[in-house]
């Protein structure tokens, strides 16, 4: 039986920056690299570069890609983070407070950044 892949992951392709090892779609769960249990490296089909992080992992100053605009927004601040239902509210600059409930963010990847 083929797995029906969702077309916003379409394209993509997982590398691991710490282990450097390639990681399929199939293989990549928590978008964690299989091998090594490090966060996986994204590059989209649109050769932007991100991380996948829980709206309880992200930092003030990150930058994050909004779906719908394809553009990343600067986190200005983390205006309230609810641990246990997994949410967070963003203060995004030009674009005001943005709430994520319990869904992946798509954070940009900072070349001097480890991923973990």
């Amino acid at each position: 039986m083929m797995k029906k892949v969702n077309q916003r992951f379409e394209g993509e392709t997982y590398s691991c920056r710490y282990c450097g090892k390639e990681n399929t779609r199939d293989d990549v769960e928590e978008w964690k690299c299989i091998h090594c249990n490090n966060r996986v490296l994204i590059k989209t089909k649109d050769n932007k570069y991100l991380v996948r992080k829980q709206p309880t992992e992200i930092e003030n100053h990150e930058s994050i890609l909004l779906r719908g605009t394809g553009l990343y927004h600067e986190i200005l601040s983390v205006v309230d983070i609810d641990y246990v239902n997994n949410k967070c509210s963003l203060n995004l600059r030009g674009h005001g407070n943005q709430k994520f409930n319990d869904e992946w963010i798509n954070v940009m990847w900072n070349d001097n950044e480890i991923v973990d």
